[in-house]
């Protein structure tokens, strides 16, 4: 799991993503022997066909995660912030953050008003987000040596293995990051009739920009598309069927291509690979959206792993679902055969 570990411990908050993704681009040159980086950060590996005119399979998966950034800086030290993509102010008092500055990065906590001076209402009610400040324990002139307004701010990763899961901040995407990586290692030795890019987007979490300007400079034939999807838990019953455990899930809807979706579930059941499947009528929530409007239109697949408590610090994903996720793309990416659209 040190892949894995490593993915999760990579800052790379939404939009900031420049800033921080050394390492991910020595992980990709390390699998791919290559890695171009683009104006929005996405960044690229190619794993090349000795065919004439091979077709480009291409593994995509978002490695920007939510976070905070910095609103302003008061007179004794604490720090007031604006969310970065879909942040759950209910989770916010208590969190622990690490404020990057330039050169110098402070440890912070989101501290909140004791229940005993709340009036009745206030105490039914969550905290607004403008009202919540970092306190960092440090004056405002030594902060200000370092942090300025505009700064990203991200939350304290914990990385936890329990019960054949684990259990982190940023698995939406990292995991699915993962799952693209660990298959082109399977690749990247192979003999492959396809062109395989590997495709690590930038800014999903705010309005999915990379994907779709990373796409446009990739020019695949067809992309696959890996991210987060809901879990099943107790409070969620009736609304997701998507069990943690039982594989990979694949997503049928209109935005995504028919032929091909049915070519990747032909493809788990040859490999006796266990999947579930979920529909989606509008909108999917992912890169596969935008990118299938991308120049004259690029088919998608989509398939992702079911995630319990998204967008917390503890989201959660089985292994399990993970390896069978990393093994159904790289065999759909190895077999995929064109057609006549």
């Amino acid at each position: 799991m040190e892949l894995l570990k490593s993915l999760l411990n990579l800052t790379c908050v939404s939009g900031f993503e420049k800033e921080s993704n050394a390492e991910l681009k020595n992980l990709l040159k390390n699998i791919c022997g290559n890695c171009e980086e683009d104006a929005m950060g996405n960044l690229f590996g190619f794993i090349r066909s000795e065919n004439d005119n091979a077709p480009t399979v291409m593994l995509t998966a978002h490695y920007d995660i939510i976070g905070l950034m910095v609103r302003d800086i008061s007179e004794n030290g604490f720090i007031g912030f604006e969310p970065i993509g879909g942040v759950d102010s209910r989770l916010l008092p208590g969190e622990e953050v690490i404020i990057h500055g330039s050169g110098k990065d402070f440890y912070g906590i989101i501290g909140l008003r004791p229940p005993h001076i709340l009036t009745a209402e206030e105490f039914e009610k969550p905290e607004k987000t403008e009202n919540l400040v970092i306190d960092t324990g440090t004056k405002k002139e030594d902060l200000e040596k370092y942090v300025s307004i505009g700064q990203a701010i991200s939350f304290k990763n914990t990385v936890k293995f329990f019960g054949g899961g684990i259990s982190a901040r940023g698995l939406d995407n990292r995991a699915g990051c993962y799952a693209v990586l660990k298959a082109a290692e399977k690749l990247k030795d192979k003999k492959l009739k396809n062109n395989i890019c590997i495709m690590l987007s930038a800014c999903e979490e705010q309005r999915r920009s990379g994907g779709k300007t990373g796409a446009y400079k990739a020019r695949p034939d067809i992309a696959v598309v890996v991210d987060a999807t809901f879990a099943k838990t107790p409070e969620c019953e009736g609304k997701t069927e998507n069990e943690a455990g039982s594989g990979p899930v694949i997503c049928k809807g209109p935005s995504l291509n028919r032929f091909y979706t049915e070519k990747l579930t032909e493809t788990a059941q040859k490999a006796k690979i266990p999947y579930q499947i979920e529909v989606e009528g509008g909108d999917n929530g992912t890169d596969a959206f935008v990118i299938e409007t991308v120049r004259s239109g690029i088919p998608c697949v989509l398939v992702s792993f079911p995630l319990k408590y998204m967008h917390s610090c503890i989201e959660t994903v089985n292994l399990h679902d993970l390896d069978k996720l990393a093994e159904l793309i790289g065999a759909f990416a190895e077999g995929f055969e064109m057609r006549d659209l």
